[in-house]
């Protein structure tokens, strides 16, 4: 089928950010950097930033081969023995219940997989999140 089911997996989300805390308690951060941003201040990328992309990235790819997906991380892999996440939360059922199936090319998800990088490296977890935002023909 062409349609995406209304029951959206949102358990990559939540394994991303169990990752992403996991990685900071350990202090396993592998930093680099992507350069500056505008400010001059220097732009963090982790092995948390990292393996939550491909937690995302893989998890919506292989549920949803289809989708369009734009990640913050540039990193292209294959989905190939990837385990599809669960495809049931009962609040987005509930809200697309009229319509249970929506076509794969009217949705796109923008995808931020350790927002507040910096503020991770500096142990400001109480601001870091893990974002992924879906839009359904554009909205």
């Amino acid at each position: 089928s062409s349609g995406i089911n209304a029951e959206w997996p949102l358990r990559p989300g939540e394994k991303a950010g169990r990752l992403v805390r996991d990685i900071r308690e350990k202090d396993a951060l592998d930093e680099q950097s992507k350069g500056e941003t505008r400010e001059g201040v220097n732009d963090p990328l982790t092995e948390g930033d990292l393996q939550s992309h491909r937690i995302l990235v893989k998890g919506f790819k292989k549920a949803f081969p289809a989708l369009n997906l734009v990640s913050e991380e540039h990193e292209e892999e294959s989905v190939d023995g990837v385990i599809p996440p669960s495809l049931f939360h009962p609040d987005v059922q509930k809200l697309l219940k009229s319509d249970p199936s929506i076509s794969a090319e009217d949705i796109t998800v923008w995808v931020d997989p350790l927002d507040a990088t910096k503020e991770y490296t500096e142990r400001l977890t109480q601001y870091v999140t893990v974002m992924a935002c879906v839009a359904v023909k554009g909205v």
